[in-house]
């Protein structure tokens, strides 16, 4: 179990954002970086105004697909029970 400093004037017991849970150094930090610099411009030109119920970014699921191959996960549904 990992402790977090404790501070007597804090006002939260969980931090508010979850990469205060990842250590500074994870690869999924890497991964987030090197997606970032991805061009999907023209994929999101082509689907920006087309009807139906708007799509998840490219950039999160360009993330979930490496990180799941990092760590050796290549099913679909084994990606999807893990996102879940």
């Amino acid at each position: 179990m990992v402790l977090g400093e404790y501070r007597m004037v804090q006002s939260f017991l969980v931090p508010l954002e979850l990469t205060e849970l990842i250590p500074k150094n994870h690869i999924c930090f890497f991964i987030a970086d090197m997606v970032d610099e991805l061009d999907f411009r023209k994929l999101e030109k082509k689907y920006r105004y087309s009807a139906g119920k708007p799509a998840y970014s490219q950039h999160m699921l360009m993330r979930i697909i490496i990180m799941a191959s990092v760590d050796g996960v290549f099913s679909s549904r084994q990606i999807m029970k893990l996102t879940n």
